[in-house]
């Protein structure tokens, strides 16, 4: 989905990235996913380079032709990121319109469906507007 029209009129788009209305919810029930199977599929990925058989373990978990592109370790470990997020409904997308407050979250069951919630109280502004991380990465 890339643009769409709130009750009240106001556009909203989901790109570029960082976008100050746009967000993800991890649904408590998936919680597993991040904190357990995630990170033992990039230790999975990682054992198997360092005995020499990335591409052995990229065939499986993602296909023949993913292996012959020859990514780097970032690379693969941000699609494995990816392959969890996109299964269905372990992570939602969630959008805040910027005119009225409203939040529309990605229904799981339907992923191009939004439902709408409208707040009681006034809409708080960069709701979203967390702090950026800090992005010093120790250098080996």
């Amino acid at each position: 989905m890339s643009v769409f029209f709130c009750r009240c009129g106001h556009r909203i788009h989901d790109e570029p990235e960082g976008l100050p209305s746009l967000g993800h919810v991890l649904p408590d029930r998936k919680s597993a996913l991040v904190f357990d199977l995630i990170p033992r599929t990039i230790a999975s990925s990682i054992a198997a380079r360092v005995r020499g058989e990335g591409h052995v373990w990229q065939k499986r978990f993602f296909s023949d032709k993913y292996a012959e592109l020859n990514l780097k370790d970032e690379e693969v470990v941000f699609d494995i990121l990816t392959s969890w997020r996109m299964g269905a409904g372990n992570v939602l997308e969630i959008w805040r319109c910027e005119a009225c407050g409203r939040l529309w979250v990605q229904d799981w069951r339907t992923p191009n469906r939004l439902i709408a919630f409208q707040p009681e109280d006034e809409p708080v502004q960069d709701l979203f507007a967390v702090p950026e991380p800090e992005e010093t990465v120790p250098e080996f």
